[in-house]
């Protein structure tokens, strides 16, 4: 909040409330301290203990009344975000069926394709087998074998 739009009631009341924060620390000095604050500042202001006690009450009822308005007003707002997120959940839900639709297809068309994909994979091991044959027997028909010596094969 910008203490430049607060009166100055508004900004000695939000000094009060920071000072009472403070009295209610766990720490002892930090609470004396404030305490003391406290206490200047009502002298200062010539603020009594009832006036102060006024101010808070006033300001618990402030906020309770401010609390039923917002409640209120949240009530009448739930249907519209209620329908609001009706809406986007609907178009969220023709996205998600229109990308259902989408991968249907494309899984149906790789699956029709699997049976052609083995076939050519086998077409393709046949066909390297039956060339590599080939060229293994081309290979030896156009090389001459080595000469083997008949006596290194009859000695013994």
């Amino acid at each position: 909040m910008d203490d430049t739009h607060l009166t100055e009631d508004q900004k000695d009341i939000r000094l009060l409330a920071d000072i009472l924060a403070l009295v209610l620390d766990e720490e002892q000095g930090q609470a004396n301290a404030a305490l003391e604050t406290l206490r200047q500042r009502a002298r200062k202001r010539k603020i009594s203990g009832g006036t102060l006690k006024n101010l808070f009450r006033s300001l618990a009822e402030h906020e309770q009344s401010a609390q039923a308005v917002l409640a209120r007003s949240t009530t009448t707002t739930v249907p519209d975000s209620l329908a609001d997120r009706h809406r986007r959940l609907q178009s969220e839900y023709a996205l998600l069926q229109e990308e259902n639709a989408q991968l249907s297809q494309y899984a149906s068309f790789h699956t029709a394709q699997a049976p052609l994909r083995r076939a050519a994979i086998v077409i393709a091991l046949v066909a390297g087998l039956l060339g590599g044959i080939a060229g293994t027997q081309l290979v030896h028909t156009l090389t001459a074998p080595p000469r083997i010596d008949p006596a290194l094969c009859l000695h013994t």
